[in-house]
């Protein structure tokens, strides 16, 4: 149905889906799935005691600058999994060095960091505190580089104290503010 306002004479107006498509229940499905997972056949497993697998990708597009906030988030993500009490993990994210490298491998519960997961802004400092903006010159686009990369080191802090706590992570993005 039409808005009250105005728009552009070349703007077409979108089709809204009705009736709007089901969503899970689980915000977390996917991120953590059976090791019966269809996507892991992409991969070359090796042996494994794990009984859940975590698939990521690429969250920042400084991936030449900075290593993958997956592997720098590990710690907190290893005190999840001891506070879930999810014993070994196998983990698949890729990483750059000098080209995609995809990192297979398993991890164990860890509850060094758990305090962690109960203040997100002291995990993000303690984690991520440590990355400065990369040298160079000052662009628009370098500056929005910078943000997008700290958005995803903050979602990334969001997703595990969410997960640890059953709250949604738009609430514990909002404690960034």
């Amino acid at each position: 149905e039409p808005h009250e306002g105005s728009k552009k004479p070349d703007i077409s107006y979108r089709e809204v889906l009705v009736p709007p498509p089901l969503t899970r229940s689980d915000p977390f499905h996917g991120v953590l799935g059976d090791m019966s997972d269809a996507r892991l056949s992409i991969f070359d497993m090796k042996e494994t005691n794990a009984r859940k697998c975590y698939i990521r990708g690429l969250n920042t597009c400084l991936t030449q600058e900075f290593e993958n906030p997956h592997m720098t988030i590990k710690p907190l993500r290893q005190a999840l999994y001891s506070r879930l009490n999810l014993g070994v993990v196998r983990e698949i994210y890729p990483t750059w060095e000098g080209e995609v490298q995809w990192i297979t491998e398993d991890t164990g519960e860890d509850p060094t960091m758990d305090e962690m997961l109960d203040n997100p802004n002291n995990a993000f400092v303690a984690i991520f505190g440590h990355q400065l903006k990369p040298d160079g010159p000052k662009t628009k686009y370098r500056d929005l580089c910078w943000k997008n990369h700290v958005f995803s080191q903050k979602l990334l802090i969001a997703e595990m104290c969410a997960w640890a706590r059953g709250l949604k992570v738009s609430t514990v993005m909002d404690s960034f503010h």
